[in-house]
């Protein structure tokens, strides 16, 4: 399944994880997930197209 491409906005930053949550505000967290790290020298949008695979 692949839910819709979500822009992040972050702050000069190094990412390396991202946090699943049912809801865009006061949601419940569902998972989380490692990402290849990603250096963010300036203020900047991250876009992730969440999916996921259930066996």
């Amino acid at each position: 399944m692949t839910g819709s491409k979500v822009s992040i906005n972050v702050p000069a930053t190094t990412v390396v994880a991202a946090g699943v949550y049912s809801a865009q505000t006061s949601g419940t967290y569902l998972d989380k997930l490692s990402i290849p790290s990603t250096t963010v020298s300036a203020n900047a949008t991250i876009d992730v197209t969440p999916t996921i695979t259930i066996t």
